[in-house]
């Protein structure tokens, strides 16, 4: 997912630069934060998963691919640039099972 989002920047933003953060969101999830100063989504502000679906902004794939893994997205967009930004619960259990199977 962080892949798509910055390739997906790279391709349609043509930013100088695409910088990613990766950080614990609660006790069991991660925030994944793809940021680029390119010229942004052809939408102003902030929008979440529901509004990007209702009014068919942002990647379609990325958003299919974050709500199968039951997470959220929400992208802000400035001419200066946008923000991607993604939290995946469940991360806990995923460590636990990558764990268990290294033994």
């Amino acid at each position: 997912m962080v892949r798509e989002a910055a390739i997906n920047a790279l391709k349609h933003a043509h930013p100088s630069r695409i910088a990613v953060d990766v950080q614990p969101h609660g006790a069991d999830a991660l925030r994944l934060v793809v940021t680029d100063d390119g010229r942004g989504f052809p939408f102003r502000g902030r929008l979440e998963h529901d509004a990007l679906v209702s009014s068919n902004a942002g990647p379609l794939s990325l958003r299919e691919r974050v709500a199968a893994a039951g997470g959220r997205l929400a992208i802000e967009s400035a001419p200066t640039g946008s923000r991607v930004e993604i939290i995946l619960p469940g991360v806990a259990r995923l460590r636990d099972q990558e764990i268990r199977s290294s033994f």
